[in-house]
């Protein structure tokens, strides 16, 4: 049986050719093409797989026999022979191409010498194209035939002989009519004998037709009885089934709108369809081909393509396919596998009312015969029900595998998603953090020189007072103005300004502290060859022999004087820390008043006598 008539599909030549073709190779092969225990089985393998290769039964087969063979057991329609002319065709073109045939045996015939007998003898006179090349060769066989003897002519020995045998044929008549007699007599008392008998035996052939007709009642209330208990079993196994088909069909609900919105998460558009082709809704659909119509579209559309370009040549330039995201291809498949669990699952409903209506009428049949044919029925739909249960399961598997695909992928473009979000939320964050530290740099930077200034201001500010020695009114005056700063960089300016300020303060109480001491001799200058002796100093001024100058008038270079003799420490025994301190002190004085050549001279004195202050120069005065 062809499988489009299994399927419940239109049939035509091309079904006549799958029969004549399973014919041809279990002429072939020695055994039908699909096996099975149960005719289920030989349904299913007739649906699900190819018929097995005839050259592995019959290796001595032509390869193109086997492949004609094959091909009239295609069970797709598109594949088999289109019609009667294509397969005569074919067939006529492979047996001009076989090689000469076996040959086979015949029949002879020959007259015995010894026995004058005709003996028929049977022997290799005539071959066959096709058959086995391996059975044993037949056995020769003799038929003997007596032969019809020959007239001979008529002679006075054979007259004689007649006439003997004419006397001797009357003897045996009135030995025949005697025969006649009591052949009658036996007749009439056989006749008589069968009389009885057939009374007898027609009583009992009588009891023996009631007996049997009670015997045939009993055997078809079992056999009806057998046939309802069948269509029990079979109808709970086709409700067991269908149940079984519609909760494997409920799994898959939602996995439509799961797919169609991961479609739209990751590809930021609805999933488009291709509009279906119009199918027949009473037969099954294989779940392989539907899902191939989306998975094989790159394939198929390159194929199509190329076969275009053969075609046209150069009138049109090859534009390659554009190729789908893989979320929409699987997308595809979950879509086109629900497709075909909905459809199924209608075809399932309809056979599950078609099973109870066949049970129905089963159960109520009066004959066995009538049951049997519902019986029959609920085979076909427990075989049906085998297919679609194995297309709805393929298919929810294979829904089931295109959704995970699909999951993966949109948790891995949301992943990926967020992890892109938040890199470039950091950078921004991260950008405006830069800002606003530039920002507060540039305006530190402005405020710090603003306030650097204002510290180069409060320097100039001081010079008069500078000039008059006046440095603890420096000191005083400089710390007043700390509050109205506000960056470390200004107050650690006005910080050093400050301590420069405060060590010529010291500076000058150790002058005065030496002048009171031991004096300076010839040490202040009046003018141009007029030095007088310095008697001592205070906080007021320099003490001469007639007067005290104050220190408002005491020159920057007589101050210069006598703090570079106090320096010279000529058998003066001051201490070298002291030296250390005064020489830096010196430095800033210099520094302070112009002097910036006698600065490094100072410095170098200063760490000479104490190395340690080579890093508080460094802080007091600027590298230059």
């Amino acid at each position: 049986i062809a499988p489009e008539k299994i399927r419940r599909q239109k049939v035509d030549c091309r079904s006549d050719i799958y029969s004549l073709g399973a014919t041809l190779y279990h002429a072939l092969a020695g055994r039908p093409p699909f096996e099975g225990k149960t005719p289920i089985e030989v349904v299913k393998a007739r649906l699900v797989q190819p018929a097995p290769d005839l050259k592995v039964t019959r290796p001595d087969i032509h390869p193109e026999v086997a492949r004609i063979i094959h091909r009239m057991l295609e069970s797709d329609l598109g594949l088999r022979y289109p019609n009667y002319n294509s397969l005569i065709s074919d067939m006529r073109k492979i047996v001009q191409q076989l090689p000469p045939p076996a040959a086979v045996t015949g029949y002879a015939s020959e007259v015995s010498k010894k026995t004058g007998k005709i003996v028929v003898t049977r022997k290799k006179t005539s071959s066959l194209p096709f058959g086995p090349s391996d059975m044993p060769p037949p056995q020769p066989t003799r038929l003997v035939v007596h032969k019809r003897s020959t007239p001979q002519p008529l002679t006075t020995d054979a007259l004689a002989e007649h006439r003997k045998r004419a006397l001797a044929g009357g003897t045996e008549k009135k030995e025949s009519r005697g025969h006649a007699k009591r052949l009658l007599v036996g007749f009439l008392v056989t006749a008589l004998v069968i009389g009885a008998a057939g009374g007898i035996g027609a009583a009992v052939l009588h009891f023996r037709a009631k007996k049997n007709a009670a015997i045939e009642k009993r055997r078809e209330m079992l056999a009806l009885a057998g046939e309802k208990k069948k269509a029990a079993e079979i109808f709970n196994k086709v409700m067991l089934a269908t149940t079984n088909i519609l909760k494997a069909a409920n799994t898959t609900t939602g996995y439509v709108d799961l797919a169609r919105n991961a479609v739209l998460i990751v590809c930021n558009e609805p999933l488009q369809m291709p509009v279906p082709e119009s199918q027949d809704s009473t037969a099954a659909t294989s779940i392989n081909q539907q899902v191939n119509v989306y998975s094989n579209q790159t394939e198929m559309a390159s194929h199509d393509q190329s076969q275009t370009t053969e075609e046209e040549g150069s009138k049109q330039p090859f534009t390659p396919p554009k190729e789908e995201p893989e979320i929409v291809v699987q997308a595809r498949i979950v879509i086109a596998s629900i497709a075909s669990v909905t459809s199924n699952t209608t075809l399932v409903l309809e056979a599950k009312k078609e099973a109870l209506d066949s049970y129905n009428q089963a159960i109520a049949a009066p004959r066995s015969d009538l049951a049997r044919a519902k019986v029959k029925n609920l085979e076909d739909i427990s075989s049906r029900l085998v297919l679609i249960d194995d297309q709805v399961r393929t298919a929810v598997q294979s829904s089931e595998k295109a959704l995970k695909n699909i999951l993966d992928i949109q948790a891995a473009f949301i992943e990926d998603r967020d992890r892109r979000l938040k890199a470039e939320e950091e950078a921004r964050r991260k950008a405006e953090q830069e800002a606003q530290e530039r920002a507060r740099a540039e305006q530190l930077r402005k405020q710090v020189e603003a306030e650097l200034a204002l510290v180069e201001a409060a320097r100039k500010s001081v010079e008069p007072m500078l000039k008059q020695h006046q440095y603890k009114e420096i000191v005083a005056a400089i710390r007043n103005q700390m509050g109205s700063l506000q960056t470390d960089e200004g107050k650690a300016a006005l910080n050093i300004l400050a301590d420069r300020h405060g060590r010529l303060a010291k500076m000058k109480s150790w002058i005065i502290e030496r002048l009171a001491a031991e004096g300076y001799p010839w040490g202040y200058i009046l003018g141009p060859n007029n030095a007088v002796d310095i008697l001592g100093a205070d906080e007021k001024g320099i003490k001469l022999k007639d007067r005290t100058i104050p220190w408002t008038d005491v020159s920057v270079a007589q101050m210069k004087r006598i703090l570079d003799h106090f320096l010279e420490n000529k058998n003066r025994n001051i201490p070298i820390r002291t030296l250390g301190e005064q020489n830096l002190a010196a430095a800033i004085f210099a520094y302070e008043n112009g002097g910036l050549k006698a600065v490094p001279v100072y410095i170098e004195k200063a760490i000479s006598y104490c190395p340690d202050l080579e890093a508080e120069a460094k802080r007091l005065l600027p590298a230059e």
